[in-house]
C-alpha cells in the first residue's frame, strides 16, 4: 500500500536507501521526516567504486547528520537499474536483507521506485514529496552544478565542493594581504598562515618538532572553514609552503606532512611574485636572497607536481583583479 507525506503514524523499523551522491537537503528532508514516524530508522548508503565521490565519504556525511540513525554502507557491486539485470529486485532484496538485524514494516523514498521495493521486501511504501516539491534538487544537478546549487547542500557537503584557492609564495611576497583581499571580494572566509601565529606566540624561531604541530592545526582549521565557506575558500599558504620550509631550515621533513601536502587538493594556487619590497623580520624571515630562492624552489615544485597555478605581480589591486579573474573563469568550468 502506498501513503503520500503525512503525520500521525508511528512505525516500528523503516529503510531509507539510497547513493547521497551529495547529501543535500531533499535527502535532510526525507530522512528527518521519516525519522519522526519510526522507532528505528535504518539508512543504507550504497555505493559502487567507480562513482565520483567516494562511498565512505557519502557514508561520513550520512552518520555525521545522523548518529541516532543506524547508519549502514552497503557496497556490493549490485545493478543501478531494473534493466541493466533481469533478477534486480530479487539481487537488491537481497542485499538490503543482509544487513537488516530486525524486520522492517516501512520503505520511505521520494521516488515511485519505492513502491516495488517495498513489495519485495513485504514492507508498507511511504512516499515523502513527490517530485521534490519542497527541495526541487537532485545529485546529478548538485554535480553538475554544484555553485549553482549551493544553497541545497549542508556544510560538511560544502567543503567537499568549496573552491579551496592558496595563495602560494616566498616570505615578503604580499600573501597575506592578496589572501584577505581575495576573501572580502567573495564575501567568503580564508585561512591565515597559521605558522606565522604559531611563531609569532612562540616568539623565537621555528624548531623542527614545531612542523608537525603547524601542519595539522593548519589544515584543521582549513577543514572547519571550508564548511563555512561562501563557495570559495582562500588559504595563506598550505603545506607544499611547510614541507618545502621544513627541508630547507631543517634538512628533513615529518612523513605525514610530506604525504599529506601531496594528498590535499585544491582548485588554484596563487603564486605571488617577488617584484614588491622585501619587509624585514627578524623572527620569521631570513633575507631577500633567501626569498629569491625559496620563490624559484616554489615556482619548480608547483610545475613538477603539474598543479594548476598562475603568478600575480604588480600592485596589490593588480594582483587581487588577476586572481579574481582566474578564479571565477574557472568557477564556471566547475
Amino acid at each position: 500500500m502506498e501513503k503520500q507525506e503525512s503525520s500521525g503514524r508511528k512505525y516500528s523499523h523503516g529503510l531509507i536507501i539510497g547513493k547521497f551522491m551529495p547529501l543535500h537537503q531533499g535527502h535532510m528532508h526525507l530522512i528527518e521526516t521519516a525519522a519522526g514516524m519510526v522507532k528505528e530508522l535504518t539508512i543504507l548508503v550504497c555505493s559502487l567504486e567507480d562513482e565520483p565521490i567516494p562511498g565512505e565519504v557519502r557514508y561520513q556525511w550520512v552518520k555525521n547528520a545522523f548518529p541516532a540513525a543506524n547508519v549502514l554502507h552497503n557496497t556490493d557491486p549490485n545493478p543501478s537499474y531494473p534493466e541493466d539485470d533481469p533478477d534486480f529486485w530479487n539481487i537488491w532484496k537481497k542485499s538490503i536483507t543482509n544487513h537488516m538485524k530486525t524486520s522492517l514494516d516501512v520503505v520511505f523514498t521520494s521516488d515511485d521506485y519505492g513502491l516495488e521495493l517495498a513489495e519485495k521486501l513485504d514492507a508498507e511504501f511511504f512516499q515523502i514529496d513527490p517530485g521534490r516539491s519542497v527541495f526541487p534538487v537532485s545529485g546529478t544537478a548538485i554535480r553538475s552544478n554544484p555553485f549553482s546549487n549551493w544553497d541545497f547542500l549542508p556544510e560538511q557537503v560544502r567543503a567537499w565542493y568549496a573552491f579551496r584557492v592558496v595563495v602560494i609564495g616566498a616570505e615578503s611576497t604580499g600573501k597575506t594581504t592578496l589572501a584577505r583581499d581575495l576573501a572580502q571580494h567573495f564575501s567568503t572566509a580564508w585561512l591565515p598562515e597559521y605558522g606565522r601565529e604559531y611563531i609569532d606566540e612562540k616568539n623565537a624561531p621555528p624548531e623542527l618538532e614545531d612542523i608537525m604541530k603547524i601542519a595539522v592545526e593548519h589544515v584543521r582549521r582549513e577543514d572547519v572553514l571550508a564548511q563555512k565557506a561562501n563557495k570559495v575558500l582562500i588559504c595563506d599558504t598550505d603545506l607544499i609552503v611547510t614541507s618545502i620550509l621544513s627541508e630547507y631550515y631543517f634538512k628533513t621533513c615529518p612523513g605525514w606532512v610530506a604525504d599529506e601536502s601531496h594528498r590535499r587538493k585544491y582548485s588554484l594556487y596563487v603564486f605571488t611574485d617577488i617584484d614588491i619590497p622585501w619587509e624585514e623580520d627578524a623572527i620569521q624571515r631570513e633575507g631577500p636572497e633567501e626569498r629569491e630562492m625559496l620563490h624559484v624552489r616554489f615556482l619548480a615544485e608547483l610545475v613538477s607536481r603539474k598543479l594548476d597555478f598562475i603568478t600575480v605581480s604588480g600592485t596589490p589591486e593588480q594582483r587581487l583583479k588577476k586572481a579574481a579573474q582566474e578564479i571565477e573563469m574557472r568557477m564556471k568550468r566547475a
